[in-house]
């Protein structure tokens, strides 16, 4: 099949869900089920706060708990704060129906439309998760959990577009399956001096934290274990997960998680929280809203409706993007996120977590990259758009640096694809180096997310390729059940998957494993280093970072 911008733009809108909430992602799957048998009974869980009434599903051999709340309402003056505990919910909370609560939504500039985004029903008391928990589960049964954190470039998306249910047989019931909701957009990423003296920064990720810690204090009650989290992201969720890992200059105590898996993680710019973009985006928001003139702005934002105000500031800021761009992101605030990553995925450098697996996409690039492009001029204008604070002297650097490339969209493409994925899933690499295992889903056509069919989907028979399926899915189920050993070997020689750990980019030892079919849709999979002149780049792109804010 040929790939054109139309159906790629049609892949994006199934891989970011058309309407985030409602399962266009990927097929609605039936309710899934968490600690009583099947017998009938529906399994209770007390949290002392709340207690919810899940729904056992005998088919899958799940029970699902939806909608657990992890925090209060981020409404009202809780806007642009840190999460607070949930609030008390008297008597048995419905937690059978599987909803659709979703986050105030952003868009990706250039590609969706703000009418369509205002279609979206959202929510600001959207801080909640989604528990899957094998029926038989019990509060000493100590699985293994993971923790998902959804993509969406930090400004869409939700949990709803996180059912790992194919992958949840695959794990023959051993492991417990979490999805979490983050603030997403303005209302998650809004930065400034102001927000500073009358807020918190980084609230979204201040969200994947909290709900961590309610983790770590709550899931032995669905039969988890707290010291066996593994996290699992694809884009800007596997992009968050990358801060965790240099959340605290790495020193967060207690260990939120052992492990992680990253999938294409996303990495845009990371301004100072006060620097010019963020302050020049926080400066239209509230002119949007009609606060510039306020004695206290942030009084004036909060004091705003979700609908229509904040809700069309968020789309209107940040369609200005350019194409591709998502306007709102994690920033430097001195606290939580302290450096950049160029800086603080060092190799040897402290960070949290034992062990990863990370993973790009062959395409990555492709869905963010426009169909305009005829010439280096247009190359260098859509880069600096993407990248505003790169100097002239760097600009040109990185056009010669890719030289070899002609074609002014190739070219893009491969910046984009190295510059915000590919390469970030190196230095990630690297600073697990000795623990650390990489991978390259090259199944055509290979765009961003597409890897996601072999993770979220209701039957494991449905995705693409049945035998990548259990090659690919089986050895992130492999790393999560053994703590980190992703090899498959209880096969026969000729099909066990065998990966061989990263020994580092620069030191001539970055070892990767590639997934891809052959024109039976049989799995294949081999191990490379990554080509010289891809470790050059990425090499060149760390040394210009302070630059480009990455």
């Amino acid at each position: 099949m040929k790939w054109t911008l139309s159906s790629g733009i049609v892949a994006l809108a199934l891989l970011f869900g058309g309407d985030v909430g409602d399962c266009r992602a990927f097929a609605c799957p039936v309710a899934s089920a968490a600690l009583a048998p099947s017998s009938g009974i529906d399994p209770v869980v007390d949290l002392g706060y709340a207690r919810y009434a899940g729904l056992t599903n005998t088919q899958t051999g799940y029970n699902t708990f939806f909608n657990v709340k992890y925090a209060a309402p981020p409404t009202g003056n809780l806007r642009w704060r840190k999460p607070q505990p949930p609030v008390n919910q008297p008597g048995i909370t419905n937690a059978k129906v599987q909803d659709t609560t979703v986050c105030p939504q952003g868009i990706i500039a250039g590609i969706q439309s703000i009418e369509d985004q205002k279609k979206i029903a959202i929510s600001e008391d959207c801080l909640d998760m989604t528990i899957s928990t094998p029926w038989n589960a019990t509060n000493s049964s100590n699985l293994p959990v993971v923790v998902q954190f959804h993509g969406g470039g930090y400004g869409i998306g939700s949990r709803a577009d996180l059912w790992p249910l194919a992958f949840l047989d695959l794990a023959s019931h051993d492991v417990v399956a979490v999805a979490v909701n983050y603030r997403l957009g303005m209302f998650g990423f809004l930065s400034s001096q102001e927000v500073k003296n009358d807020g918190d920064l980084n609230v979204g990720l201040l969200d994947q934290q909290f709900a961590l810690q309610w983790v770590r204090s709550n899931i032995h009650k669905f039969g988890g274990d707290k010291n066996k989290v593994t996290l699992f992201g694809n884009s800007a969720g596997g992009g968050s997960i990358m801060h965790h890992i240099m959340a605290n200059d790495g020193n967060t105590a207690p260990a939120l998680f052992e492990s992680a898996i990253t999938t294409s993680p996303y990495s845009p710019p990371q301004y100072d929280y006060n620097g010019a973009v963020p302050t020049s985006v926080f400066n239209q928001v509230v002119a949007e809203v009609g606060c510039s003139n306020a004695a206290n702005k942030m009084n004036c934002l909060r004091s705003k409706p979700l609908i229509p105000d904040l809700r069309d500031a968020n789309l209107k800021v940040g369609a200005r993007s350019a194409f591709g761009g998502f306007t709102y992101y994690p920033v430097t605030d001195g606290t939580f996120v302290t450096t950049r990553p160029s800086t603080g995925l060092a190799m040897g450098r402290r960070h949290n977590g034992v062990n990863i697996i990370t993973t790009h996409q062959a395409a990555d690039g492709f869905l963010f990259t426009p169909r305009n492009l005829t010439n280096n001029a247009d190359v260098s204008a859509f880069i600096s758009g993407l990248l505003p604070s790169i100097s002239s002297a760097n600009l040109n650097a990185v056009m010669n640096k890719y030289s070899s490339i002609v074609d002014p969209t190739a070219k893009a493409e491969t910046m984009i694809q190295e510059f915000f994925f590919e390469c970030v899933s190196y230095s990630l690499a690297d600073a697990f180096a000795g623990n650390a295992y990489k991978g390259v889903y090259a199944v055509q056509p290979a765009l961003h997310g597409q890897d996601n069919e072999m993770y979220y989907n209701t039957n494991s028979q449905a995705v693409s390729s049945y035998t990548t399926f259990q090659n690919w899915s089986g050895s992130f189920v492999n790393f999560i059940k053994s703590r980190g050993d992703p090899n498959i070997t209880n096969r026969n020689p000729a099909t066990n998957v065998q990966w061989t750990r990263w020994g580092g980019l620069a030191q001539g030892r970055g070892f990767s494993k590639t997934f891809t079919t052959n024109q039976q849709a049989q799995s294949v999979t081999s191990m490379s280093l990554v080509s010289p002149a891809v470790a050059d780049r990425c090499a060149f792109l760390k040394s210009i970072s302070a630059n480009t804010f990455q």
